[in-house]
C-alpha cells in the first residue's frame, strides 16, 4: 500500500499544514483584534465631532432667536425657518 510505505512523509505534511493553519488562525486574530480597536477609536472621535456639531447648531439657533426681536414678522418666520433647514441635513447625513 503507497499510503503505508509514505506515512512519515504524510504526517510531516499534516503536521505542516496544521502549523500553517494555526500561525493563520493566529494571524487573522490579531487583525481581528486591530480592526475592533481601530472600530472603537473611531467611534469615539464621531462621538466628539457630532458632540462638537450639536453645539454649533445650538449657536446657530440661539443667534437666530436674538434677530427675531428686532425684525420683522416675516424675517422672524425666516429665521425660525433656518434652524430647522440645520436639523434636517443634519440627520439625512447621520443616516
Amino acid at each position: 500500500d503507497v499510503f503505508s510505505e509514505n506515512i512519515q512523509e504524510h504526517i510531516r505534511n499534516s503536521e505542516g499544514r496544521t502549523r500553517d493553519l494555526t500561525e493563520g488562525l493566529e494571524s487573522l486574530t490579531d487583525h481581528i483584534r486591530n480592526i475592533v480597536k481601530k472600530e472603537s477609536d473611531e467611534t469615539g472621535d464621531f462621538e466628539m465631532v457630532h458632540e462638537h456639531k450639536e453645539n454649533i447648531i445650538m449657536k446657530t439657533e440661539n443667534k437666530n432667536v436674538d434677530l427675531c426681536f428686532t425684525t420683522s414678522r416675516d424675517q422672524r418666520l425666516i429665521d425660525v425657518r433656518k434652524p430647522v433647514n440645520v436639523k434636517e441635513c443634519q440627520v439625512m447625513v447621520e443616516m
